[in-house]
Order: structure tokens, then C-alpha cells, then sequence
């Protein structure tokens, strides 16, 4: 099974073949006389430009030079030293524009210098006796343009390779107006060889519309609703790169798993300002939060099978195909009786199950372990068809709690079959389906009240007091078994309470407690407030009491005062 990962990439950065910053006070001797020194400082430069990378966590990278591939094979040797993919690819300066739009091209990963070169000198519009890819202004080496327009180049792209548009919105983006305009920037957004684009940060709001842009709402430009963005940090010294970046879930990082990656980029890519990663620990989407199941074995003796079957599974693995007799629907079989029940299935499939698991699991030893939500505990649980669904929690087994939702192909087929004497009945299949729990992580326990008994009169007959006392009975013996179901559930209960206990403390946090104790302290403030409060009405209460019984002894209450000649006689 080819389980797939989020990688952290940043499709954008440069090397020293032009115009790179280096750090302060370095001393990297890249155009040394001596060739063997220059190739040991490149390596140096290299392993330093690797750290740097890790240190920001990124895993992926695509080369982008301005119209060179010079650095392509020393990167890719840096890369396996340190373990970071590194994607051969270019940054072409077009004819189209003003100042010429800017297009990454990224190759395979075995695409090498040499590769780059015939296509810089090729099919991207450059030759040795003309046009070159830098020209002189101003003293200074610049990028020149190609000789072909951006549509000439995306149409003259060889396949096996990818086209990007980097900073599209600012200068020599190929969405900028002040870059591109009118027909021609419609054709190159539209074309089919531009898989992406870096519309820049997600989350600001700016000139040239571009929040607007962010949104995919440029009512002239469709294409923007359905092209993946990525963010890159076109970096061009070792203390921006990976500033900025983009996750993309892939199995192994390839030409062609990028490529899918950009056509499912709904599910498949994520900008480093997606407010999606928010949803994560860490901002990191391997970091999940929810619960899932994470392995399953089908040991013991199996109906169908010689060999026990064990496979590892993956947090945002949700379906699984396979061709005929693959073993697909003894796992979705299996992890019906370890997680789900087959009371909600279509009659005819209940039956097929039940007798599933009677002949295939009938001397079978299930096998899986489940994540909870959060805290991601892992809990094991067991079935046999003696025994049924068992969780070991705190050194015991007890039913198990955690639930999922197992749907098999023939149980969709089944629901989606029409009827002519009843057009609705699939209508009302799917959305018992639904209204059944589909996707929620758990499932709990519901008990309802027994009836209310209705009392009779003295008319009624013999038969009727006996049907009342027949369906008291039934009332009672039902609720009899809800009780000893719920007192059975005892244990799991308190495994409950062991796995909430769990919860509580994934939630805990050093801000909740301060403010738990803020609100601990204003509590016990207002009780001491409302003591106070008491005690100076009680005593209000007695002074008002002496004050009317002195008043009844003929002692004025007011500014004067006349006492007796013994004030405490009446008191």
C-alpha cells in the first residue's frame, strides 16, 4: 500500500550562479583559480545552503537560477549528503512583457546540469550565436530575455516537466498587468502546460487587486479558480530560504506526483498562509488531531486465506482499492466486527456478512490498534467470534467504545439500486446511510424510557386486562435487559472515563489553568462578598428591630435622642 505524507517544499530558491547574497563575514572562494579548491568551497557553500534548509524544516526544493542550470548536479550531491530532494529546474526570463514574465520550469529528479543546458539552448529560446541567456546593463550582469513569448515557451515545454509562475502579481509576474497584458496573459494563465501559480501571501490585501486574487474571483481570468497556488520564497541568500513555503502530500516527491498534486491541489496543497494549517499541531498536517485507526492483522485461522494479513494504515487514509481478490473485502470485513455492527446494512447484505463472519472469521483472531482523538493514546483492540469487539484498557478488555463508519462496494451498489415500484427507495437508502453516523469518529451508547403505564378501569374484560399486563411485562423485561446491558457497560465506562481523563489533559494548557485560577479567585471573592453582604443585612435587620422597640418605649429614632432611665429595661 503507497501511504502518502505532507513534505515541506519551497519551489523557489536560487544558488550563487547570480546576484546571491552571502552571509557576513564568509569567505567561500566559489571562483578560485585553483579548479579543486572551487569544487571543495562549492561542496562547502552546498552543505551549508543544506543546514539551512533543515534548519527551517523544508524537505523539497526546486532550483530556480535565472536561464542556467550550472548548480544542478552539485545541489543534487548536497541533497543526498543531507537528505533533502532537490528538483532540477530553471528561471526563465521571457519575451512577453515589458521587462519579460518570469517562468519556473522544474525537471525529474534525474534531469541533470547537462539535461538544462540543451533546453536553455533549445526549445527555451536562447543560442550560442545570438541571443544569450545574461547581457550587460549598466555594468552589471542581468538575465536576458528569450526569444520566444511565454506562450511559445509553455507550447515548445518537452513533457516530463513542469511549469510555475513565481511572484505573479508583482513585476515580471505573467498575472501582472504592468507585466503582461490583455490576449496574451489570458492564453499563458489558461495554458495547459502552467500547472501553478505564487499568487504571493494568501492573507494580505494590496494593489492590483490581489485579494481578490488570493480568492480565485477574477471574473476575466477563470482560470484561477480551478490553478493551484503555491508560495515560495524566491530566495536569494541562506537566511530566506524556506521564509516561504508550501506543503504537498505526496507518496515519494516525483515529477509525476507533483504533477497530481497541482491537478488535486484542493486536497494536496497547502500555502504556508492557508488559514487550514491552523486545524493542525503546529501548523504541521502531519500532526493530525483526530482519531483513526492506524493497523489491522486478521490472525487465527482464516475461511479464505492460508496466510494472516497485516497491513499498517494511515491517518488520512479513508478508502481502499484494490483488484479482484486483493483481500478487500475481508479488511472491510474485518474492520466492520472490530469497529461497526452490520445492524444497519440492507437485509440482504446483513445476511452476507453474518454468514461472512460465520465461515471466514469463525476460527479467525482480529487484530487492530485505533489513535484517540488529541492526545493520539493508542489502544489495541481484539475479535473473535466468541468474545466479539474487546479494547484492552488499563489491563483488561472491555466492549469496545470507539466506533467508525465501514462501508463496503456492494453495500453503495445495494443503496443505490433503483426500484420501479418505489422511485424513492434510493433516495431513502442513502440517507439512512447518513442519518446513520456516516464520518463521525464515535458512536455512544442510547437507552430509552420503558413506557408509562396506563392505568385501567374496572369495566375492562378479562382479555384486555390480560393484553395491559402482557405489555407491562414486555415493558419491564425490556427495560430489565437496557439495565443489565448498561451495568455490563461498567468497565467500559470507566475506561471512558480513563480515555476523557486523557482528553482533558491533551486540552490542558498553561493560558486555561491561569485562567481557571483567575476565575477560581473571582469566585471566591464573590462568595466573601456575599458573606459580607449577609452579615451587614442581619445586623441592619437587628439595629432596625432595636430601633422600632425603643420607639415603642418613647425614644425618639431621629437626630435626638431621649433616653429612659434605663434604656435596656425593654430591651
Amino acid at each position: 500500500m503507497s501511504m502518502t505524507k505532507w513534505w515541506k517544499c519551497d519551489l523557489q530558491v536560487a544558488t550563487p550562479a547570480w546576484d546571491f547574497t552571502f552571509p557576513a563575514g564568509s569567505n567561500y572562494r566559489l571562483k578560485d583559480a585553483d579548479a579543486t579548491l572551487a569544487a571543495n568551497e562549492r561542496a562547502r557553500f552546498l552543505d551549508d545552503y543544506m543546514k539551512a534548509l533543515q534548519a527551517q524544516g523544508v524537505e523539497v526544493i526546486a532550483l530556480a537560477d535565472h536561464n542556467t542550470g550550472d548548480w544542478i548536479d552539485d545541489a543534487k550531491a548536497a541533497g543526498r549528503r543531507h537528505g533533502v530532494i532537490v528538483f532540477p529546474g530553471c528561471e526563465l526570463t521571457t519575451s512577453s512583457g515589458k521587462d519579460g514574465a518570469h517562468l519556473i520550469v522544474i525537471g525529474d529528479r534525474d534531469k541533470t546540469t547537462r539535461d538544462f543546458d540543451r533546453l536553455v539552448y533549445g526549445a527555451f529560446g536562447y543560442d550560442q550565436a545570438g541571443n544569450q541567456p545574461y547581457r550587460m546593463i549598466g555594468g552589471k550582469l542581468e538575465p536576458a530575455p528569450s526569444s520566444k513569448s511565454i506562450c511559445q515557451l509553455l507550447d515548445d515545454l518537452p513533457d516530463g516537466y513542469l511549469a510555475i509562475g513565481p511572484h505573479a502579481l508583482s513585476d515580471n509576474g505573467l498575472a501582472s498587468s504592468k507585466t503582461v497584458k490583455g490576449d496574451l496573459r489570458y492564453k499563458a494563465l489558461h495554458h495547459e502546460r502552467l500547472v501553478a501559480i505564487d499568487p504571493g501571501d494568501g492573507n494580505k490585501t494590496g494593489a492590483a487587486n490581489a485579494n481578490v486574487f488570493n480568492r480565485h474571483h477574477i471574473a476575466d481570468l477563470p482560470r484561477l479558480r480551478t490553478i493551484a497556488f503555491v508560495s515560495t520564497s524566491d530566495a536569494y541568500s541562506l537566511d530566506r530560504l524556506g521564509k516561504r513555503f508550501t506543503w504537498i502530500r505526496m507518496a515519494e516527491p516525483t515529477i509525476e506526483a507533483l504533477r497530481q498534486a497541482f491537478l488535486d491541489h484542493e486536497s494536496r496543497i497547502l500555502c504556508d498562509w492557508s488559514p487550514r494549517l491552523a486545524s493542525f499541531k503546529d501548523r504541521n498536517p502531519n500532526n493530525v488531531r483526530h482519531a483513526w485507526i492506524s493497523s489491522l492483522t486478521l490472525g487465527g485461522t482464516l475461511g479464505n486465506s492460508n496466510e494472516a494479513l497485516s497491513l499498517d494504515l494511515h491517518p488520512g487514509l479513508n478508502v481502499i482499492v484494490g483488484g479482484r481478490g486483493s483481500g478487500k473485502s475481508s479488511v472491510v470485513a474485518a474492520l466492520r466486527q472490530l469497529y461497526s455492527n452490520t445492524s444497519s446494512l440492507p437485509y440482504r447484505l446483513k445476511q452476507e456478512a453474518d454468514d461472512f463472519a460465520q465461515t471466514v472469521f469463525k476460527e479467525a483472531a482480529l487484530e487492530a490498534t485505533h489513535r484517540l482523538q488529541e492526545s493520539q493514546a493508542e489502544q489495541k483492540v481484539r475479535w473473535t467470534l466468541g468474545t466479539g469487539s474487546q479494547t484492552q484498557a488499563e489491563g483488561q478488555f472491555v466492549p469496545t467504545s470507539f466506533s467508525a463508519t465501514v462501508i463496503g462496494q456492494k453495500e453503495l451498489f445495494e443503496r443505490a439500486a433503483g426500484d420501479k415500484n418505489d422511485p424513492e427507495l434510493t433516495s431513502r437508502s442513502l440517507l439512512s446511510l447518513v442519518d446513520s453516523g456516516l464520518g463521525q469518529p464515535y458512536s455512544w451508547h442510547q437507552a430509552w424510557d420503558a413506557p408509562e403505564l396506563t392505568a385501567t378501569s374496572v369495566s375492562q374484560t378479562f382479555e384486555e386486562l390480560l393484553e395491559d399486563a402482557r405489555a407491562h411485562w414486555m415493558a419491564q423485561r425490556r427495560s430489565l435487559e437496557r439495565l443489565t446491558a448498561d451495568v455490563e457497560q461498567l468497565p467500559a465506562l470507566r475506561a471512558q472515563m480513563a480515555v476523557l481523563a486523557e482528553q482533558v489533559a491533551a486540552f490542558s494548557a498553561p493560558e486555561v489553568k491561569s485562567r481557571l485560577s483567575i476565575i477560581e479567585m473571582r469566585s471566591s471573592e464573590k462568595t466573601r462578598l456575599h458573606e459580607q453582604r449577609k452579615s451587614i443585612e442581619d445586623a441592619l435587620t437587628q439595629l432596625g428591630s432595636v430601633m422600632r422597640r425603643l420607639a415603642g418605649n418613647g425614644i425618639a429614632t431621629g437626630d435626638e435622642v431621649t433616653c429612659p432611665k434605663n434604656p435596656y429595661q425593654s430591651i
